[in-house]
C-alpha cells in the first residue's frame, strides 16, 4: 500500500518509491495483468502511464 500527503499548489510532484524490490526482476500486477520491470518499480512507484495518485493498493507477484 502506498499513499501521498496532500502537495501544496504548484509543488513538484516526487515519486514515492517502492523498497525492497529486486530491479533485475518482473513484478505481474495481480489485479490488471499487466508486468513491471523491478528498477522501473524502485525508481517510480506507479508504473509508466498511470495517472499521479494519492493512494493506491498493488498486489504485485514477482515472475520467475
Amino acid at each position: 500500500m502506498a499513499w501521498r500527503l496532500a502537495e501544496p499548489h504548484g509543488a513538484p510532484v516526487v515519486p514515492l518509491r517502492l523498497a525492497g524490490l529486486d530491479p533485475h526482476a518482473r513484478y505481474a500486477d495481480q489485479d490488471t495483468g499487466e508486468v513491471h520491470h523491478g528498477a522501473v518499480l524502485t525508481a517510480r512507484a506507479s508504473p509508466p502511464g498511470s495517472p499521479a495518485i494519492t493512494q493506491r493498493l498493488l498486489h504485485l507477484r514477482r515472475q520467475g
